[in-house]
């Protein structure tokens, strides 16, 4: 490509990205640096897709919101606990005795 083509495509490209600024304040230092962090190790520092991904994954996993996960999870362990005691009420239990008997409990 010649320059004058190279540059009508970079100006191109950039049209379609565009630019917009975003000022960000009163933001606790911790988060700062946990965000800061995350864009230079997986963004190349690019803190526009850094941004982009966030919102990508909380739109993603949490669209309904961090309360009504929460909930779906206390359901889960509900029922999780639920069945883990009926499994325990079912099983036989086996002891033996120094003799060698065997002698089963719970059997149903």
């Amino acid at each position: 490509m010649e320059q004058p083509e190279l540059e009508k495509a970079i100006t191109e490209i950039k049209a379609k990205i565009g630019t917009y600024k975003l000022n960000i304040n009163r933001l606790p230092k911790r988060a700062y640096d946990d965000f800061v962090l995350l864009a230079d190790e997986e963004f190349c520092s690019d803190y526009g897709f850094t941004l982009k991904f966030l919102l990508d994954f909380y739109q993603g996993l949490i669209p309904s919101g961090l309360e009504a996960m929460q909930n779906d999870i206390s359901v889960l362990k509900a029922e999780v606990g639920e069945l883990k005691s009926k499994s325990n009420n079912n099983q036989e239990k086996i002891r033996k005795t120094l003799s060698g008997i065997v002698i089963k409990q719970g059997e149903k």
